[in-house]
């Protein structure tokens, strides 16, 4: 299953279906707030063509619907996709457009909202050849028209294989990709890089024919990850066995809105510790860094523990060399995932067998961008006293009408919090008082009747025991 927030509180989930014998089917049901099935008994068929429909993928359509796409052998394997909307009634032909006409085969979909109300779709194509794989695209519209090549755009097409790859939108209507690719392979074995490349809305290719290195090294890089930065460029994250083949370590690297690469040649280690470490995930840190999750065998046998390091946007590591461990209890621990909540916390979870290894349980465990593990809420915490002043960065950034502005401070000391114009002139004073070491969070209203600003960039400032630290937020309306 995949499943996708609806907008309004709830989720639409789509799967594979073997109810009509052992060929597989797509389905979807849509699920609201409290739990409740809102579309027919058992889920609506996306797809129950002939042949077999997999490894469905989805994302929102804006409209409380959704795009779905999978891979198709009802005529060769095939990229198919189809909308349905908020009532569970699907909005384009029955079972599905082809994203690409073409006699070759097509597979491992990825899908992306075009924020327009339709979709990028990104496949492994081997239309040059059974082993030469390449990267190929299509947008598709929310009328079900297809916006680029009748074939599909070749966002990667060069000799030998190109697999493994990851699709993100690049905020401005198009997307970034990234891949595993074998080119740089002198004699065999094939050996593999990371390239990526982005797309803009109408198709045309933006970086270096066939994509930009993002990390050439020796060894193998692959399954790459990708976080799109502000502006068009993107963090990456891989993993590597630069340090030996047995030893899959987890690198990154920035690259910027036109291409360039920001940090160290061919990437900067996130870990490197011993033995293996791979299913690397990746999310913002909601400052313009990143926080990297993986699964890390430092601890050898048949010990598979979860890992997480955050780095900023220089490239700078914030936590632990080589990652602080969201858990290390014994056992073998696979499948996780993270997500953001807010703006300080993070939440990991994971597929467990500690206790043995033919029961496999779900746990989770949360973080915060300080690193420390567990619950940190916005009260004062008498163990968790922040070690340094620090303002972070507002969330969300824009906003419209609210956003929340968080703090931490080592001392107690009487504490101001302004926001100003970028004329220098206050607007409203949100704190100004007395308040303990510990970590605090107010929200801002730019609607009250107090404020009543326009749209705009507008300076937040806080004073505090005499350190000063000022940060830029934007209100769109």
């Amino acid at each position: 299953p995949q499943i996708v927030s609806d907008g309004s509180g709830g989720a639409i989930i789509v799967w594979e279906d073997l109810r009509n014998g052992l060929v597989h089917d797509i389905y979807a049901q849509r699920i609201n707030s409290s739990g409740i099935a809102q579309w027919a008994a058992d889920g609506v068929p996306i797809c129950t063509s002939v042949g077999a429909q997999r490894n469905p993928m989805i994302v929102a359509d804006g409209t409380g619907g959704a795009i779905i796409t999978w891979q198709d052998t009802q005529a060769g394997h095939k990229v198919y996709a189809q909308r349905v909307n908020s009532n569970g009634i699907v909005q384009w032909t029955s079972n599905g457009v082809p994203l690409c006409p073409g006699s070759t085969n097509q597979r491992d979909p990825q899908i992306i909202a075009d924020g327009s109300g339709g979709a990028i779709v990104m496949w492994i194509d081997n239309r040059t050849g059974v082993n030469e794989n390449d990267v190929y695209a299509q947008r598709i519209t929310g009328d079900g028209n297809l916006m680029w090549s009748e074939f599909g755009l070749p966002v990667c097409a060069i000799y030998r294989r190109q697999q493994i790859a990851s699709i993100a939108p690049d905020g401005s209507g198009g997307a970034i990709i990234a891949w595993t690719d074998d080119r740089d392979t002198v004699s065999l074995p094939l050996t593999s890089d990371v390239y990526a490349q982005r797309v803009n809305s109408n198709g045309t290719l933006l970086w270096a024919s066939n994509g930009v290195p993002i990390a050439i090294g020796p060894g193998n890089q692959k399954a790459p990850q990708i976080l799109v930065q502000a502006g068009g460029g993107a963090i990456i994250v891989w993993d590597d066995t630069r340090n030996g083949s047995n030893n899959r370590d987890i690198y990154a690297q920035r690259i910027g809105p036109t291409g360039s690469i920001l940090w160290s040649n061919n990437g900067i280690p996130i870990c490197d510790a011993p033995n293996n470490q791979d299913w690397q995930r990746i999310i913002s840190d909601g400052n313009g860094g990143a926080i990297i999750s993986w699964e890390d065998e430092r601890s050898g046998g048949n010990n598979r523990h979860i890992y997480a390091q955050r780095i900023d946007a220089d490239g700078s590591i914030q936590w632990a060399t080589n990652g602080i461990a969201i858990s290390n209890a014994p056992g073998y621990k696979s499948f996780s995932q993270l997500l953001l909540i807010g703006m300080d916390d993070v939440v990991f979870t994971w597929g467990d067998e500690r206790l043995s290894s033919s029961d496999r349980n779900i746990y989770a465990q949360q973080i915060n961008k300080n690193g420390q593990l567990g619950l940190v809420t916005d009260v004062v915490n008498e163990n968790q006293i922040p070690v340094f002043f620090e303002l972070f960065q507002n969330y969300p950034n824009p906003f419209n009408p609210t956003t929340k502005i968080s703090w931490q401070s080592q001392v107690g000391s009487h504490q101001v919090l302004k926001v100003f114009d970028v004329l220098g002139k206050e607007v409203v004073t949100l704190v100004d008082e007395y308040k303990p070491a510990g970590s605090y969070e107010v929200e801002f209203n730019a609607s009250s009747a107090a404020v009543g600003l326009s749209s705009g960039v507008y300076f937040y400032r806080l004073q505090a025991d005499g350190f000063v630290q000022t940060r830029k937020l934007m209100l769109i309306k």
